[in-house]
């Protein structure tokens, strides 16, 4: 056996057991590729590849349309995504091509109360209109004076 259908036949067994094609190319100082195709060849199937498309981007547009704005989180678990990976780039192309718009809620003041779970992550929503209902259902009936008074600020923020 040559060095090189040893460090081939390590970087197949590597794949095989849990690693990565990246962490094994790394480990080996093998092309990334290169163990892909190695792997590929000898019928073995990363379990770190990214996952097919669930459901279409339309679909995503529609669902992210009836919750009126969704995080990136939320959206993988409404839709079953393992992960946020095949997400994100399909998110960020809709924001490129213009179908989906998004938000980020800065910290601090009273409204924290009650956006704490939105604060520093993207938004996304398809309509200025889904946004602002989606917003206004966020706040509470109790609402303080000094609580809304942070609100509106937030929502100067953001253009509304």
């Amino acid at each position: 056996m040559t060095i090189n259908q040893a460090i081939k036949d390590r970087a197949i067994d590597l794949v095989r057991k849990g690693s990565s094609y990246k962490r094994t190319s790394e480990f080996t100082g093998i092309p990334i590729m290169t163990v892909r195709y190695w792997c590929l060849k000898a019928g073995v199937k990363s379990q770190h590849t990214r996952p097919v498309c669930i459901v279409s981007d339309d679909d995503m547009l529609k669902t992210i349309s009836d919750f009126r704005a969704l995080t990136q989180r939320e959206i993988k678990e409404i839709l079953g995504y393992k992960s946020n990976a095949g997400i994100k780039v399909r998110l960020s192309r809709m924001v490129m091509d213009g179908r989906v718009k998004y938000i980020r809620l800065s910290g601090g003041g009273k409204a924290s109360r009650f956006l704490r779970d939105y604060v520093d992550r993207r938004v996304y929503y398809v309509s200025d209109n889904d946004l602002h209902k989606w917003l206004e259902k966020l706040k509470p009936d109790d609402i303080t004076d000094a609580e809304m008074h942070s609100f509106s600020c937030k929502m100067g923020e953001i253009g509304l």
